[in-house]
């Protein structure tokens, strides 16, 4: 372990995940799990982390003890970094940092991935509190939070937070987290309306970041156009320029930089198409909340919308890839691969859509979609569908081969929710072991369904933890009292 360390110092990380690779996980003991998986971490392995702590978080057999918050809290980082979003929530939920601050870094961390800005607040600043966190640690926390803050339009706490950081990176020279801040500051001058100053944090930015990786360069770019272009919307260069910073992210992968260019176009200029292309085209649910606060929510919010692909005319061949797909499988297929515009979706991402009612196997899960993956492109080859599908580098994603108009939905249409209990109806409020005792059902298949009508907003969580207790929306308790009818 410490000569792995040894190498991840100097930077050979490539030797590390080599070696760890060929680890036997039946061989690691058990209180060394966690350690094995925290190495996986830090050499970007994720597929590491979950093999060597499944049998712990997932047994397949009675296991002699219960993991730890610190167990699960890896796991579901591994799930993260591999995009099996839903799963991770579930066990971030479960999960308290009291005994290790790191559970409350890797929880702010997710609900950043996540667009979840106020929940990340409060993780971060909980994981700077805490007494066990390191000096270090907490200097990355409070980047972070200085970022989040900005999104939530908190801008004095913001401003506090950033000079209050900014003389701690001052005193230890951190370089790299120094220019960052200063790009975040930009930020916070270009929300004032202090162009000149947002400019010169720019330039500052730009000359601590010159040895950063290009994706560092390519914010401060953006943020210098935005600012152009913010001054001056009508610009047709503002937004060519605006184009050419898009295509330079999409070459290096950088989705949500790509995103954010349409959405900052649609912001300022506001055009509606672009508008409707950023939130029907968007997979974050809080993103497109986001979206809805900027926007009349009766302009953007239908039941359907078409995605124009290749610059289709109005008379194109419009196709309801979900309606049909012929097998329910394939339809959330379909389902999942239309509510994403700007990103290719990783296989654990799209699986953990499809097959919500299981957790993450990397054993079994990938060869299960794979065959779902092969059967589409069949289907589609046979029905004549000018839609191919494209596994690349892990991912899939939808293509056009002709130009045409392919029809979303904004709900799953072709399945309904869980039945609700009848003997739940009248309870001001309930648990997953009243649901379960209620159905007759195990309490993993009780907690799988109130997840799945909390997803629906049928249900409320009330309180979260190990004695989670919910109740009926609105619309839950209309749906509920018609079932009990």
């Amino acid at each position: 372990m410490q000569r792995w360390d040894a190498h991840i110092r100097r930077g050979q990380i490539q030797d590390v995940r080599r070696e760890t690779a060929q680890i036997n996980a039946n061989q690691i003991p058990d209180e060394l799990r966690v350690d094995y998986a925290q190495v996986a971490r830090r050499v970007g392995a994720p597929e590491l982390i979950l093999r060597w702590l499944r049998p712990l978080v997932r047994p397949d057999k009675l296991v002699r003890r219960q993991p730890t918050d610190l167990e699960k809290a890896l796991y579901a980082a591994g799930l993260v970094r591999l995009g099996a979003f839903r799963e991770a929530a579930e066990i971030f939920r479960d999960v308290s940092g009291r005994d290790a601050a790191e559970i409350h870094f890797l929880k702010g961390s997710f609900y950043i991935n996540q667009w979840e800005s106020k929940k990340a607040e409060l993780e971060l600043r909980r994981h700077i509190r805490h007494p066990k966190a390191s000096a270090y640690a907490k200097l990355v926390s409070r980047l972070n939070l200085c970022s989040v803050l900005l999104v939530l339009g908190k801008l004095e706490a913001a401003q506090e937070e950033i000079e209050t950081l900014r003389i701690l990176l001052h005193e230890d020279e951190h370089r790299l987290l120094l220019g960052n801040l200063y790009e975040l500051r930009s930020q916070l001058h270009n929300s004032l309306r202090k162009d000149a100053e947002a400019l010169r944090d720019l330039d500052r930015a730009a000359g601590l970041l010159q040895r950063a990786d290009e994706r560092s360069q390519l914010y401060v770019d953006k943020w210098r156009l935005l600012i152009r272009f913010h001054q001056n919307p009508a610009s047709s260069d503002g937004k060519r320029l605006l184009d050419e910073l898009k295509l330079r992210a999409l070459k290096i992968r950088d989705w949500e930089t790509a995103r954010e260019c349409d959405w900052h176009r649609a912001l300022v200029t506001h055009d509606r198409d672009y508008f409707l292309r950023v939130y029907w085209g968007t997979s974050w649910v809080a993103y497109r909340s986001r979206v809805l606060t900027q926007f009349d929510p009766a302009q953007v919010v239908g039941s359907s919308y078409r995605w124009n692909c290749l610059e289709a005319q109005a008379d194109a061949p419009v196709f309801d890839l979900v309606a049909t797909a012929p097998t329910r499988y394939l339809r959330r297929l379909m389902f999942v691969l239309t509510r994403e515009f700007y990103r290719p979706l990783r296989l654990p991402e799209v699986a953990d859509q499809v097959y919500f009612e299981e957790y993450y196997n990397p054993q079994t899960t990938p060869i299960k979609l794979h065959r779902l993956v092969a059967r589409c492109r069949q289907w589609l080859a046979e029905s004549g569908i000018a839609v191919q599908l494209l596994v690349e580098r892990g991912t899939l994603r939808l293509q056009a081969t002709l130009p045409c108009h392919l029809l979303l939905h904004a709900r799953f249409p072709s399945e309904t929710s869980p039945e609700i209990p009848t003997s739940l109806v009248d309870k001001s409020h309930f648990t997953a072991e009243d649901w379960a005792k209620s159905e007759g059902v195990s309490l993993r298949t009780a907690l799988r369904r109130i997840q799945e009508l909390i997803s629906s907003r049928d249900i409320i969580r009330i309180h979260s933890g190990r004695h989670a207790t919910y109740k009926f929306s609105s619309r839950g308790d209309t749906r509920a009292h018609k079932i009990a009818r």
